[in-house]
């Protein structure tokens, strides 16, 4: 038996939430990625990440398409949880 749902999205930066996040998880079963191309990177300032990467190819040490674009919007990665989960630090410059 397969049942369809239909859920509601909305982009993160359509509500009223300022322009700096200390703390965000992604976990979205494989789409991780997905998410973090639409989020805004330029306008909104986030500290810290958490992020499901458990990639196929890699479980145990996750993927490395996660980290690289991280890395791509100035963030350090930290290191991971249980084997499922990045921690993504943002860079701090020391000017």
């Amino acid at each position: 038996i397969r049942k369809t749902t239909i859920v509601k999205m909305e982009r993160l930066d359509s509500f009223d939430i300022g322009k700096k996040i200390d703390f965000v998880s992604i976990d979205v079963e494989g789409h991780e990625l997905n998410v973090l191309h639409g989020m805004d990177f330029e306008s909104i300032d986030y500290d810290v990440f958490v992020i499901e990467n458990n990639r196929a190819e890699n479980v145990r040490w996750g993927g490395s398409e996660i980290r690289e674009f991280m890395q791509q919007q100035g963030y350090h990665f930290w290191g991971r949880i249980f084997g499922m989960d990045d921690i993504f630090i943002k860079e701090i410059s020391c000017d």
